[in-house]
């Protein structure tokens, strides 16, 4: 399978993603509350605890970048030939075809704005049980 340009940029940016979120790995405490994000070479320091890799959250979030990337280099694949037919009346249109007819750019861009909001999401819910 050849990647188009989009799919390559997609798989370009998941992979800076895994890259940052292995260097910056989420952290905890020995009691299991979350302490943030920190620089994986130098670990952040606390008084009284003891602080380690969240690892669960960690794999959850590597799982979420992957299966994201996957998808989206998916669905850039089986819509090209979709995105090069010619546009419809615009009222005719609903939101997918709408969406799929939208400039490269922006489209890219509001996936990527929705792929990161589901990371967010993600951590936000395994932080606050």
């Amino acid at each position: 399978m050849t990647l188009n340009r989009a799919q390559r940029i997609i798989v370009r940016i998941g992979g800076c993603v895994l890259l940052f979120k292995l260097l910056f790995p989420p952290w905890k405490t020995d009691l299991g509350e979350p302490f943030g994000d920190h620089f994986i070479f130098a670990p952040p320091v606390a008084p009284v605890v003891t602080l380690m890799v969240d690892t669960l959250l960690l794999f959850l979030q590597i799982a979420a970048i992957v299966t994201g990337t996957a998808l989206l280099v998916w669905w850039f694949h089986s819509h090209q030939a979709i995105t090069q037919s010619p546009p419809e009346k615009t009222s005719e249109r609903g939101i997918v075809q709408r969406f799929l007819h939208m400039n490269t750019r922006l489209r890219f861009v509001l996936l990527l704005a929705l792929f990161l909001g589901l990371l967010v999401f993600l951590k936000a819910i395994y932080n606050n049980p």
